[in-house]
């Protein structure tokens, strides 16, 4: 199987930590430490209050430029926590690619607070809040935006649909899920959606999952990060959260807060979240996350019950 999250380019914390001083000196980096190795981007936190995002794949530089144009112009008008890149950093002959800087956002990642239903459930209208805006907010404003479309078919049933086989004999061979059989009737149920065509229509985030939901010391819902995958898209794709994140008995009250939810829509969010978890589930094995193992073993649940 194919794994495109392996690192074309790996970049140290001596490396980056040079590369930062000497593109920012007014910065005054004196101190780095490793924050985190993503699909796309390896993170360092600098002086304890920056995160620095270098992309570690050629395919990841594009998401990067589409947050450096996007986030300036929502950042201030979103009732959510989220940076605007502040450091814009150049491709150069000690890094290949251009890199950004954000502010250091509070709290900590929901996959990293492993939190319980009860959690998840108390968030529940504040996720569904949350992206109601940003799916109002008014792309026609702002042409820029609007360009930044779906490019790999995040949507497509069919061909992710043979992603997915490919993957539950992944799960089979390293025992990460019992009920294989559920999962598949899963993917028989989502044959109708293939004669679906999910039309762009609003700005959406495009990879929302626990590692991307910033939340409190309480355990609230405070912010999203990670904006690669920020485009002008289909709906769907976000409102796979509620799939991936909620228990099924909060589905009812996220629909409400949300506001109208096309069945078409919803099925197809719950496909996206099917195809999410078990991604993540054979990336977290890859990479030997338990965090990640975790989390999307939860949403397996969640779909399966």
């Amino acid at each position: 199987m194919s794994k495109p999250w392996q690192a074309e380019h790996v970049i140290t914390e001596q490396q980056a930590l040079k590369i930062v001083a000497e593109q920012f000196p007014k910065l005054h980096a004196k101190t780095i430490k490793a924050f985190g190795v993503g699909w796309d981007n390896t993170v360092f936190l600098i002086n304890d209050c920056y995160v620095f995002r270098f992309p570690r794949r050629q395919v990841a530089v594009t998401c990067l430029q589409n947050e450096i144009t996007v986030l300036p112009i929502i950042a201030e008008t979103m009732p959510f926590s989220m940076t605007a890149p502040e450091y814009i950093g150049e491709a150069g002959i000690d890094f290949p690619w251009p890199f950004a800087g954000y502010q250091l956002l509070p709290g900590k990642t929901a996959s990293l607070a492993a939190l319980d239903d009860s959690q998840r459930s108390s968030n529940t209208q504040q996720l569904a809040e949350f992206l109601r805006a940003l799916h109002g907010f008014d792309v026609e404003a702002y042409p820029q935006v609007k360009t930044i479309t779906d490019d790999i078919a995040r949507l497509d049933v069919a061909n992710r649909t043979k992603s997915l086989v490919e993957r539950f004999s992944i799960l089979k061979q390293y025992d990460l899920w019992q009920d294989i059989t559920a999962l598949e009737k899963l993917i028989v149920t989502a044959q109708t959606l293939t004669k679906i065509q999910p039309m762009p229509s609003c700005l959406v985030h495009g990879d929302l999952y626990s590692r991307h939901l910033i939340v409190d010391a309480q355990a609230k819902l405070t912010g999203f990060i990670d904006w690669g995958d920020v485009h002008y898209g289909n709906p769907a794709i976000d409102i796979a959260i509620a799939h991936i994140f909620l228990p099924p008995t909060m589905h009812d009250k996220f629909r409400r807060h949300y506001g109208d939810i096309h069945e078409d829509t919803w099925a197809l969010a719950r496909f996206r979240a099917l195809y999410s978890a078990v991604t993540l589930l054979v990336y977290g094995h890859d990479i030997e996350s338990e965090e990640l193992i975790k989390d999307s073993q939860i949403t397996l649940s969640y779909l399966t019950r």
